[in-house]
């Protein structure tokens, strides 16, 4: 995650140690300037770091493309698999069925 005065300067991810490696100070798919790296926290050990973190808007809501990016990005996923289950399983984390995934739906035991 890249960020310029502790906030995120854009919603792309790349893997810590190429971020560190970068040539620039510049996101490579947006050109964001940014000055820090942060490491996404994990999901399993820190899972309100983990919302925070994705949600780069902070209006306590995940877009299923923001769910899909940082997953793919984290984790080794075949990227058309995990779009189809993403597709699958949106519907058991979007409660109210509002498009987005709220800080609550999150956090509901056995669906978030």
């Amino acid at each position: 995650v890249f960020k310029q005065d502790g906030a995120r300067v854009c919603s792309h991810f790349l893997h810590e140690a190429c971020a560190l490696s970068l040539p620039t100070r510049n996101c490579p798919l947006c050109r964001a300037d940014f000055s820090e790296v942060f490491q996404v926290p994990s999901l399993s050990e820190d899972p309100d770091g983990w919302f925070h973190c994705v949600d780069r808007e902070g209006d306590g809501r995940l877009s299923k493309a923001q769910v899909l990016e940082v997953l793919v990005t984290q984790f080794p996923l075949d990227t058309d698999k995990a779009e189809a289950s993403i597709d699958e399983l949106w519907p058991r984390w979007d409660l109210d069925h509002s498009g987005f995934v709220t800080r609550e739906e999150f956090s509901t035991p056995h669906t978030g």
